[in-house]
This record gives structure tokens, sequence and C-alpha cells, in this order.
């Protein structure tokens, strides 16, 4: 399967929104709350499997759950991926187009027959 590219993509920090128009006219409308959340750096990556699996010395930090951390900054990386940097001074996460693709709410995206 190849990678899902946009053709357009908003961040809309007012709204707490990110809006992508992908190739095949797909549109996602994404929470800014949900992309932080899923931050895919080592990091964080690692701070949500500890609390999966209950481990108690390992709590996420409520900045992670924080509507109110906006985006500073979003940068291209290449043509794969962007890089954003947070208002809590994260900056470490690259998230592909495919893993953007892929926290599309809509219940196509998430095998869900529409309401």
């Amino acid at each position: 399967m190849t990678e899902p590219k946009p053709k357009q993509c908003i961040v809309d920090p007012r709204r707490g929104l990110m809006y992508i128009k992908w190739q095949n006219d797909h549109e996602s409308l994404i929470p800014l709350s949900t992309v932080r959340q899923l931050c895919p750096c080592i990091e964080c990556q690692q701070q949500r499997e500890a609390a999966a699996t209950g481990d108690s010395l390992r709590v996420l930090p409520a900045s992670m759950a924080t509507p109110s951390i906006e985006p500073i900054a979003v940068e291209p990386q290449g043509n794969y991926a962007l890089l954003i940097r947070w208002s809590d001074g994260h900056a470490t996460g690259i998230y592909t187009w495919g893993y953007l693709r892929a926290m599309c709410p809509c219940s196509s995206c998430q095998g869900r027959p529409p309401a």
C-alpha cells in the first residue's frame, strides 16, 4: 500500500483542528489534542505503553491531555511527514502522512458504519 499524500493541510489552533484534504479527495478533521496525545516520538510511545500496562511509576504527563496546548510551528519533513512544535516545548515527533491519515476520526476511516 502506498503512503497517502495530502493535497492541502491547514492547522487551525483557534478551532483546535488539523484539516487535511487527501489526493483521493477524502477530508480529515483531526482534533489537535488527538494529534498531541498520539505523538509518535519514542518518549511519548513509552509513556502511553506504560500507562496501558498499569505501570504506576510512569504516568502520562497532564500536558499530553491538555487542550490548551497548541502547535507553534508546523514544518514539512521532505514530502513524507510533518514536524510539529508544541507550546509545551515538545518537538520531537515526526508525523508521517500515513500516521495522520490513520488518525482520521470519520466513520469510514475507523471502520464504523456512517451515523
